[in-house]
């Protein structure tokens, strides 16, 4: 196997992987909507009209984002896959920058849906989050380069 073929191949294992956890974190936040509406509130980011919005948004986004990526992979188009992915987790990040910069008066969960533990410091989640960004970016571009010829199917649009 070549390096391009691997490029390709991680990038896949990323992307599936990466949406994986965005799904379930979205199906988290959906089954418990008032947990994660207190999180985003103790915060202090998202103004408390926003909150509502906010409650909805994050989990269809995140459901959005998902299934995006998974056609995608299923359509052989690996760097829109990871690109998509790497999108929310940057965002992620973008978010936790702005909590270990300010952090919240109070400690909180943090609204990820995997856990209800305090986060007593803000920066691990912020390298986490990042660092996936960062990964998958890598690997959108790695897998942009290693252009592998593809099969057109119905419904999936040209390159």
């Amino acid at each position: 196997m070549n390096r391009h073929a691997l490029l390709v191949l991680a990038g896949q294992g990323a992307a599936l992987c990466a949406a994986a956890v965005l799904i379930v974190a979205g199906t988290s936040k959906l089954l418990d909507p008032a947990s994660f509406r207190k999180a985003l509130e103790a915060h202090g980011v998202v103004p408390p009209i926003g909150a509502s919005a906010a409650v909805l948004a994050a989990p269809a986004l995140e459901f959005l984002v998902a299934c995006a990526a998974v056609w995608a992979l299923l359509c052989r188009r690996t760097a829109r896959a990871c690109g998509l992915c790497a999108a929310v987790f940057a965002g992620l990040a973008a978010y936790c920058l702005a909590l270990t910069i300010r952090p919240p008066v109070r400690p909180s969960g943090c609204g990820c849906g995997f856990t209800t533990q305090t986060v007593e410091s803000w920066a691990p989640l912020l390298a986490t989050n990042a660092s996936a960004s960062a990964v998958l970016a890598c690997l959108a571009l790695g897998a942009s380069t290693a252009r592998a010829p593809h099969r057109r199917s119905s419904g999936c649009p040209p390159a």
